[in-house]
């Protein structure tokens, strides 16, 4: 290659270098923009902006006072369940002692009027008084005792101690009989 085709040739690659400098700062340029982050910032900084009065908080009070009446509601559950409890245990316990008390009051005077036939048995026995003859008065003052407002228990203590006494015991029953009747009038009692 001679000098002459040199210059030629450095003239002829200079215009391909322009060319390709042009096309090289064009892609550049190009660049320059793609990697522009102007917009972005600004449009992060909006972001952030929003972001910043984007609460949750009054769904979160909402949520908690929804919470609260469900509290609200399971404490008052708990109470109707409890009180319907107490209710039933006293309902129970009332028809238990309504039952009880009649056969305890029914055991009471069945071991009374046993007491009594023993003693005044015992008392009577010397005039020729049976069993049969004791249980029978006895019986007769525990009617009469149920159709008034004198005490059974009253009543065979009462002719205890008169048969003690040596009184026979159809008179000892007419006399109690007679004395609850003078307690009734005078307000006293047998």
């Amino acid at each position: 290659m001679t000098i002459d085709n040199r210059i030629v040739g450095l003239g002829f690659n200079n215009g391909e270098f322009e060319r390709g400098t042009q096309q090289s700062l064009k892609s550049l340029e190009a660049m320059k923009k793609g990697l522009d982050f102007t917009d972005s910032i600004r449009n992060i900084g909006a972001l952030s902006s929003a972001g910043k009065g984007f609460s949750l908080s009054v769904m979160g009070d909402a949520l908690q006072g929804i919470a609260g009446r469900f509290t609200n509601l399971g404490v008052v559950g708990f109470t109707v369940i409890q009180n319907l409890t107490n209710a039933a245990i006293d309902f129970g316990r009332r028809i238990l002692t309504n039952m009880l008390t009649p056969m305890k009051s029914g055991f009471s005077e069945y071991e009374t009027q046993m007491n009594s036939v023993q003693t005044v048995l015992a008392n009577t026995r010397k005039e020729g008084t049976t069993l049969a003859d004791v249980t029978r008065v006895l019986d007769d003052l525990n009617e009469y005792a149920d159709r008034t407002i004198y005490s059974f228990s009253e009543m065979t203590k009462n002719i205890g101690t008169f048969t003690a006494a040596g009184v026979k015991l159809d008179t000892s029953a007419q006399a109690i009989k007679g004395i609850a009747n003078l307690a009734a009038v005078s307000g006293s009692n047998s």
